[in-house]
């Protein structure tokens, strides 16, 4: 699990790094809010093991 800054984060970087894998990536808005914004985005990546 990794908190994002919301303008650095790399959507397809993430998912290419997954790619031909069987996994889920979960991803949902965290920090404190400004105004209904989240400054942050919690992402936790998983792979399936047998």
């Amino acid at each position: 699990m990794v908190d994002y800054p919301l303008a650095a984060i790399d959507m397809g970087a993430l998912l290419a790094g997954l790619e031909g894998r069987e996994s889920i990536v979960l991803m949902t808005c965290s920090g404190p809010p400004d105004e209904g914004n989240y400054p942050f985005r919690t992402v936790v990546l998983a792979e399936r093991v047998s």
